[in-house]
């Protein structure tokens, strides 16, 4: 067993990753679940996304809330088109309030 769980964290795949996300929310030490935590690396996840759904996947942290638009139904798309404008006015006050620029 323990080489199993050892292997887990040698080679990132679509498994490994899946069993280190599900170990992080079960082992009741934090330590422990923040050192599994650590193992998740982000280019990992990425490149294993992208290779399940065969197209390029990437991830964007940013400390602006509301940079991006969802659209899962065709509702969300009405709205999306109803309010798009009030969305984008708040987003050009987000980057004045915070000194961001465009480069």
């Amino acid at each position: 067993m323990l080489v199993l769980c050892s292997l887990l964290f040698r080679k990132p795949s679509a498994f490994s990753m899946y069993l280190k996300m599900q170990m992080v929310h079960m082992v009741p030490s934090p330590r422990l679940s923040s050192w599994i935590r650590s193992k998740l690396i982000l280019k990992d996840v990425e490149d294993i996304i992208s290779f399940l759904i065969n197209v390029s996947f990437k991830t964007i942290t940013t400390s602006l809330g509301g940079v991006a638009i969802d659209v899962d139904k065709f509702d969300d798309f009405e709205t999306i088109k109803l309010r798009f404008n009030e969305w984008f006015d708040l987003q050009k006050q987000i980057v004045r309030d915070t000194g961001l620029t465009k480069k």
